[in-house]
């Protein structure tokens, strides 16, 4: 179910600590911490759970009632987690190797940060030595607190040379738990460097995101056929380089689901089917669809879009 929040809060600390009225929450039996806990939102769970190992230890037993997602950002200038709450943004998370701290957060190891609200987000800058621990711990933190349904990773530069660890960390102990629904994402900006990864084996995944993908070769586009969604755009293959990808997928589909492929030109859908097993054919004037069979008996479908693209879907 999703959650029901929608709200935007902005946490602020009181502005005399002295007049407020403190109450033994930690104290409450299991199930009526439960119930007050499914009312907080994930910002004041995190600083909650900073108030203790008691705390922490006592809160995370209730995580499954903060679904969250959790979006890895390597952008231009800055690497961050973003945290969603529903489709909402509630925190995200910077890992910096300089700056003025005031605070101390308990991830897997004590780390200076700072808490600020920055352009109407509130924002949490910790200080890391090596990007690669910051994300792993920061990652384990947040799936140790809420049930975390979805992370996906955002790559705006190249290279980022950091994501490819954290990725494989995420698929090797987070995917694997009961925190997560296993669905991954991966998308890349405009850098070859990326896609040359999934040769190297790293090429399970959901979804698969990219918006400039002139670079594209036959023998990486065989190799994206375990990953479920894939939406690639500005592709340079020909009808020729197709014929050879749906060659190959017909041997062995993987677990491809979905691949969208946005073409600059023409789209020649017969030469692409060329030599398959072609079972069904409709003739429209402007999208014209043909249905091929796998060799393990896996029906797909291959058509043009009215945007210029062409789409081949596995029949389910």
């Amino acid at each position: 179910m999703a959650p029901s929040l929608s709200i935007r809060i902005f946490i602020r600390p009181p502005i005399d600590s002295s007049s407020t009225m403190s109450f033994p929450l930690l104290r409450l039996p299991e199930v009526a911490l439960g119930e007050v806990v499914k009312n907080f939102i994930p910002i004041e769970i995190l600083f909650l759970v900073q108030r203790s190992q008691k705390a922490r230890r006592l809160i995370s037993r209730h995580r499954r009632l903060h679904p969250i997602k959790i979006t890895e950002v390597d952008g231009q200038s800055d690497s961050y987690v973003q945290i969603f709450y529903g489709d909402r943004e509630v925190l995200r998370i910077f890992a910096v190797n300089q700056g003025k701290f005031n605070l101390f957060w308990r991830f897997k190891t004590r780390i200076a940060v700072r808490y600020l609200v920055h352009n109407e987000m509130d924002t949490l800058i910790s200080f890391w030595t090596e990007k690669v621990k910051a994300f792993q711990e920061i990652l384990d933190f947040l799936n140790e607190i809420f049930r975390i349904k979805e992370i996906s990773f955002e790559i705006v530069k190249g290279p980022s040379n950091w994501v490819v660890p954290v990725f494989e960390y995420v698929k090797a102990k987070i995917g694997k738990s009961e925190a997560s629904n296993g669905r991954h994402s991966i998308e890349s900006e405009r850098y070859p460097k990326v896609f040359s990864w999934l040769l190297g084996g790293l090429f399970r995944m959901d979804q698969l995101q990219g918006p400039f993908a002139w670079f594209m070769t036959t023998e990486i586009l065989i190799a994206l056929r375990n990953c479920k969604h894939i939406n690639l755009e500005y592709i340079r293959l020909n009808a020729i380089d197709m014929n050879k990808v749906l060659r190959e997928y017909t041997k062995n589909p993987g677990n491809l689901q979905e691949l969208r492929i946005t073409y600059p030109g023409d789209a020649d859908l017969k030469g692409m089917v060329k030599g398959l097993n072609i079972v069904r054919f409709e003739n429209k004037e402007t999208n014209p669809k043909y249905w091929f069979i796998t060799d393990n008996g896996i029906r797909f479908s291959l058509t043009k879009e009215n945007i210029g693209a062409i789409m081949i879907s596995r029949d389910n």
